[in-house]
């Protein structure tokens, strides 16, 4: 970690991990030595347009998104459609105006969640979350700029008006059961949907809907990637409770369950354990490695290098009780 911060201090993006849409990444094998970003022209062009749309014609995302498909560009992945976030993303990267930053993310704990992610578990291998770092703490590498900046800057601008000026309604949770359930053909979740008036055909209803994100096509390029119907709050949201009212009645079914969990865990076989253990001891030896290379060439003192060792023994330890 204090190598590629020393790197990025040093203006090397070698750090950056990658170029962003409009760049391409020349290593330092083909670039003399030095890594460096090279500009795509055709895909520059595109980024600049998507500056232009927003900074002087003052379009909404949306609004770029759908220039952008009628167009007929490719995404940055090379798909038919344009994702929101991806147009956002581009817009707020200080890399177009020539200013890559590094370190804008950090890793901390895991943040409290209410249902496991999509094809993941509920509690990870590695449970970490990743949160922003103020734009004070960055640290900014030159590199070839593809607007101007005073461009950049109207439209950060104009992102800040239009989220302002937004018509969206409130967001947040505004159903019971809002991030809690998942598609059992899909596994993606499900969103809770307001009936349209067109639907309501004059008639005032006072339910909603739950849909599985996948049966929506305009997220997938118009192609559906789920044919489960959709169901009304009422009825779901009924179904649940009187599934909770059952299992307050029955708490033995709670006990029954704690048993059966507990009993999978005891007859789970060993060897995961093994082999974390045997992963802790080679990055220890690793570890140790390092800070012998590091002393020998004089990055770190002595007294700083026995601490960091004693921390990474210590931290073994620590998984080995476990």
């Amino acid at each position: 970690r204090r190598g590629k911060r020393h790197k990025a201090q040093c203006g090397s993006v070698n750090v950056l991990g990658g170029a962003p849409y409009g760049y391409r990444y020349i290593t330092k094998n083909d670039g003399a030595g030095i890594a460096r970003y090279e500009i795509a022209e055709r895909e520059a062009a595109v980024v600049r347009k998507i500056f232009t749309w927003v900074g002087e014609d003052r379009l909404s995302i949306g609004d770029v998104k759908r220039h952008l498909e009628n167009e007929g560009i490719p995404s940055p992945r090379g798909k038919t459609w344009w994702d929101r976030t991806t147009i956002w993303g581009i817009l707020k990267n200080p890399a177009y105006e020539g200013k890559a930053a590094f370190g804008k993310t950090r890793v901390g704990p895991l943040r409290p969640r209410i249902k496991a992610c999509r094809g993941g578990s509920l509690q990870p291998r590695v449970p970490h979350s990743v949160y922003d770092v103020p734009q004070d703490e960055w640290l900014t590498i030159p590199v070839p700029s593809l607007v101007d900046e005073n461009l950049f800057t109207a439209v950060q601008a104009q992102l800040d008006e239009n989220r302002r000026c937004s018509r969206t309604g409130k967001r947040g949770a505004r159903y019971l059961l809002q991030g809690l359930i998942s598609c059992a053909c899909c596994h993606y979740a499900y969103y809770g949907k307001a009936v349209s008036s067109s639907a309501r055909k004059g008639h005032t209803r006072n339910y909603a809907y739950y849909r599985c994100i996948g049966s929506d096509a305009y997220r997938f390029g118009g192609q559906r990637l789920c044919s489960n119907t959709q169901v009304r709050t009422d009825r779901l949201e009924e179904a649940v409770w009187s599934s909770v009212c059952d299992l307050v009645r029955e708490p033995q079914m709670v006990h029954a369950e704690y048993q059966r969990r507990l009993s999978d865990l005891q007859s789970a076989p060993k060897s995961d354990g093994l082999n974390t253990v045997e992963k802790q001891i080679a990055g220890l030896k690793r570890s140790i490695e390092r800070l012998i290379d590091g002393y020998a060439e004089g990055y770190i003192d002595k007294s700083e290098g026995r601490i960091e060792a004693a921390t990474n023994v210590w931290r073994f330890f620590q998984t080995c009780l476990k």
